[in-house]
């Protein structure tokens, strides 16, 4: 059931036009590293400076007690 209301729901969203391009990282089969990769070279090549910076917050929130997310 909250496969069918899922796939539902997207489908109107998608439909109306109601995610942005840039949001596509919610689309299967579409990639954000890749979009990402795309602007980095793109400003690369055009000799601008590019900083990346990386966050992982998986260890983070591994670290922190479900209870205090929770409050």
């Amino acid at each position: 059931m909250e496969k069918l209301l899922k796939d539902k729901i997207f489908e109107y969203v998608v439909e109306y036009g109601l995610i942005k391009d840039s949001q596509h990282g919610f689309i299967s089969k579409k990639s954000c590293l890749l979009h990402f990769f795309e602007i980095v070279t793109d400003y690369v090549d055009n000799g601008c400076p590019v900083d990346v910076l990386s966050l992982d917050f998986q260890k983070a929130f591994d670290k922190v007690p479900p209870s205090t997310l929770a409050e």
